[in-house]
Formats: C-alpha cells, structure tokens, sequence
C-alpha cells in the first residue's frame, strides 16, 4: 500500500440466511475524499 491509497473495509452479507463476510477495497487518496465518495466508488467495483 502506498501513501497515496488506503483500505476500505466492508462487511457484506449476500442473503439474510448467509454469513456475513468482510470484503478490502484499496483506494487512491484524493484530496475531498469523503464517506459518500467512498460509497460512490464501492459502487464502481460492485458493478
């Protein structure tokens, strides 16, 4: 991990009945960065 990123970690359950799961997104610092850009950018990798 470079200075320029850090990790974002998720806890995700795909269903009610499954075990929920934590899931590691590495993401480029940018200067404004905030929760809702985070969640915006999460989105990109879900597809």
């Amino acid at each position: 991990m470079s200075p320029k990123q850090f990790a974002v970690r998720v806890e995700r359950q795909d269903h009610p009945t499954q075990s929920p799961y934590w899931q590691t997104f590495m993401l480029d610092y940018e200067p404004g960065l905030n929760i809702t850009s985070v969640h915006v950018i999460k989105k990109f990798f879900d597809g």
